[in-house]
């Protein structure tokens, strides 16, 4: 996590040194709109840092998964004391614990989406949009706002 801090604080340096020497003489509408838009780069990539380095608690997923465990092995012996014969006891307990097993296999994904999210395209997708902006800013002639 260090290492992609120091990379991220790099690049952003990097990128705010050739907008400062590309548009700040040039065009100051175009430098300003150019900072705004690093600057919301910076804070979504701060979020993104604060998201994959927030702790969640333990306590949280071993007391769902254990009321899950309690439930399901109460659902059974419930469903029989209601007199529900045999197999329809069998089929609503294995419905029940589908459902239920993979709301909690759902849930524990989403405490941890970075693993199972295809980040590593969609920054690259994103990398080449920001360059073919920056270019096409370069390439605009430059014009007066006044």
């Amino acid at each position: 996590t260090h290492t992609n801090t120091h990379t991220n604080t790099h690049t952003n340096t990097h990128t705010h040194s050739n907008v400062n020497s590309h548009f700040k003489l040039q065009n100051s509408y175009t430098y300003l709109l150019f900072e705004q838009r690093l600057y919301d780069l910076e804070s979504s990539i701060g979020i993104c840092s604060r998201l994959l380095t927030s702790p969640i608690p333990p306590t949280y997923t071993r007391h769902t998964s254990r009321v899950l465990c309690l439930y399901m092995t109460i659902l059974p012996i419930a469903l029989f004391h209601m007199g529900v014969p045999t197999l329809p006891n069998i089929i609503t307990c294995l419905l029940a614990s589908y459902i239920l097993v993979g709301i909690d296999e759902i849930g524990l994904e989403i405490e941890h989406p970075f693993p199972i999210m295809p980040l590593h395209g969609l920054s690259k997708a994103l990398q080449k949009d920001v360059i073919a902006q920056f270019t096409a800013y370069i390439e605009m002639p430059p014009q007066n706002y006044q």
